[in-house]
């Protein structure tokens, strides 16, 4: 294996673009949240944000399918029933993941990173 070279039109590097714009916001509203060790609060702020999503997805997730798997010590290995079936239910559930990630997220780090630097420059006389 050896470095070829750099494709712009690969689709892979257009991805990596993708996320990187979508999480630069994220760290912008940490720089602008935290005074102090702003990088390592913003680590620990997105990873506390995601186990508790993370959490509360999983009882969601218990209460609404708890009935769909009564039978999910009777299945023997390599026979797991319908999986495609299943994995379509959570097709639409990818996308609106999708949506949030790239879509959402981004704009709402930039407006409230705004808003925390209107108070401050208004509250501190900068």
């Amino acid at each position: 294996l050896h470095n070829g070279l750099f494709n712009p039109f690969d689709p892979y590097v257009w991805k990596i673009i993708a996320v990187f714009m979508a999480i630069q916001p994220v760290f912008f509203l940490g720089g602008a949240w935290f005074k102090r060790a702003r990088w390592f609060k913003t680590i620990m702020s997105v990873f506390a944000i995601g186990v508790f999503l993370g959490c509360l997805l999983l009882i969601t997730f218990l209460v609404f399918f708890a009935g769909s798997f009564h039978d999910v010590y009777a299945l023997s290995p390599g026979n797991f029933g319908d999986i495609d079936a299943d994995l379509h239910l959570f097709g639409g559930s990818l996308l609106l993941l999708k949506i949030l990630f790239y879509g959402v997220l981004p704009p709402f780090c930039v407006f409230v990173t705004w808003l925390r630097m209107r108070e401050t420059q208004v509250s501190h006389g900068i």
